[in-house]
């Protein structure tokens, strides 16, 4: 996978994972952010903009695809509007204990699938802008998400309640977590040896389970792990990297 066009996809795809996150399971306190959180924001979303707008002139020769590429952006907090209930989710969420779940997945579960066509558009145009490898990668991530999902709400969340899990804590430190870890990814953008970049991405994982479990919540990994496995078996890295629960030869 090419350094700078990887790099872009990571970057797209923490965006959306954060905000998914943040706006579906935080609580009240989290969702009503100071200014310079606000502001923080906007930075990133228009960085990631710019990426994108230099990757679809170089790969399509326009700026059409990106242009419908910020349209979809802006677009998507709508269609999760129309799809999901916000409103009654946070005020259920202020409730959400080991008695409630059993009413709260059945409930909102089938409104988080819908959310997904949201993104879709999205990610099909932002391939368009990518090398073909790196588009199938993003591809195969986009198709692990339904499977994401089916994981938080088998047995009706489950997953979110074992015995002295501190998801709360794990969540509001996940955008320092992800920023931490991300500093294992070069940000180099010439010619890279591939196998350094799969020992990348395996230092970013390794970093993510060892604050996740300082933070008393490891079965999130579990989660990480449908998108991280989609990933690897999508790229170059497949036949280098051990995949948890899996072992390989030559692997980094």
């Amino acid at each position: 996978m090419q350094s700078f066009a990887g790099n872009i996809i990571l970057l797209l795809l923490g965006v959306l994972s954060y905000s998914f996150a943040r706006n579906i399971f935080s609580r009240n306190n989290q969702l009503d952010g100071d200014d310079s959180d606000e502001d923080s924001s906007e930075e990133n979303l228009q960085d990631l903009l710019g990426h994108m707008q230099t990757a679809c002139y170089a790969n399509t020769g326009s700026d059409d695809t990106f242009k419908a590429i910020v349209s979809h952006f802006y677009g998507v907090p709508v269609c999760v509007l129309v799809n999901m209930d916000i409103y009654n989710l946070i005020e259920d969420l202020d409730g959400l204990d080991n008695q409630t779940r059993n009413e709260f997945f059945p409930k909102y579960c089938p409104q988080m699938r819908s959310t997904l066509e949201c993104i879709e558009p999205l990610l099909r145009d932002f391939r368009k802008c990518l090398p073909d490898e790196d588009a199938l990668v993003l591809r195969a991530i986009s198709h692990a998400m339904p499977e994401a999902i089916d994981l938080i709400c088998d047995k009706n969340g489950e997953i979110l309640f074992v015995e002295d899990a501190n998801y709360t804590a794990c969540i509001d430190s996940s955008s320092n977590y992800i920023n931490e870890c991300s500093d294992k990814i070069s940000n180099a953008t010439n010619a890279m040896n591939f196998q350094n970049q799969c020992s990348e991405l395996v230092d970013f994982r390794t970093c993510l389970a060892e604050k996740l479990t300082h933070c008393n919540g490891p079965r999130l990994m579990d989660v990480f792990d449908v998108i991280y496995r989609a990933f690897i078996r999508a790229s170059r890295c497949s036949n280098l990297v051990i995949l948890p629960n899996d072992k390989k030869e030559n692997a980094v």
